[in-house]
């Protein structure tokens, strides 16, 4: 499997991350994006994960996201990112 993470702090647009992401797994494959990591994601680059996710997902493409941070999860809640990708929040 191929090791997607985002990291650090993902701020104003997130399209570039995903798009590289996505050109890593074959088509068809799900996308399993490790989040442990990740520190912070401010409301705009949210915004833009959501609306790339709404379009991609009408391709098909199946994103997961995993070991999300409990407030990064909880925005990814309000922001509608649930409705277009399983997100499974930290243990810790």
């Amino acid at each position: 499997a191929i090791a997607l993470e985002l990291r650090g702090n993902l701020l104003t647009d997130a399209t570039q991350h995903m798009d590289q992401m996505l050109q890593q797994v074959p088509q068809g494959e799900p996308m399993t994006i490790q989040c442990g990591r990740l520190v912070r994601v401010d409301f705009a680059a949210a915004g833009t994960l959501l609306n790339w996710l709404a379009a991609n997902h009408s391709d098909g493409v199946s994103v997961q996201f995993v070991g999300v941070p409990r407030l990064v999860g909880a925005l990814f809640h309000v922001m509608g990112v649930t409705e277009y990708a399983s997100v499974t929040l930290s243990k810790k």
